[in-house]
């Protein structure tokens, strides 16, 4: 929770997490569950993987940076396959409605919300170009991933 706090702070005020940060993380948790025993290590290294697939299908459509992509790799070593899918559900939620109030204050939030159904009805009606590309064409608001992942991490902890 430390690594996550800090990512947070540093993704809020620069929109980076720091490979220094993600990495260590990565190595920390490996070792961890190595001396664990073999089947934690294995699956461990499952939700590291099914958190690195994940984030990067998300990269390539340019809906986030390359640091969330190894972060959750690194959240993904630390909890099982259906802890992280319960993590990104709830980073999702949180995602939502942050964004949500983020263009509400700045008053846009009807206007994106038009133009990206209409983007969407392009792909799926008139095929005219892919999801990437309507992804691409859609002007973007940044929002820091962390300001959803810390809350939904926090949110699952409490659940256990």
């Amino acid at each position: 929770m430390i690594l996550l706090a800090i990512a947070s702070v540093t993704d809020l005020k620069s929109y980076k997490i720091p490979n220094l940060l993600t990495l260590t993380g990565i190595g920390i948790g490996v070792m961890i569950n190595a001396a664990i025993g073999w089947e934690i290590f294995i699956e461990s290294m499952m939700g590291a993987l099914l958190g690195f697939i994940m984030f990067y299908l998300l990269y390539l459509c340019k809906g986030v940076g390359g640091g969330d992509v190894k972060l959750f790799t690194m959240i993904g070593i630390y909890l099982s396959v259906p802890q992280l899918l319960e993590v990104t559900m709830m980073t999702l939620i949180f995602v939502l409605i942050i964004g949500g109030v983020i263009l509400l204050v700045r008053g846009v939030l009807f206007i994106k919300a038009i133009n990206g159904y209409f983007a969407l009805l392009e792909v799926m009606i008139f095929r005219h170009r892919s999801i990437k590309e309507m992804f691409s064409t859609l002007k973007k608001t940044e929002i820091p991933l962390m300001s959803a992942v810390f809350p939904a991490c926090l949110q699952y902890r409490d659940w256990e």
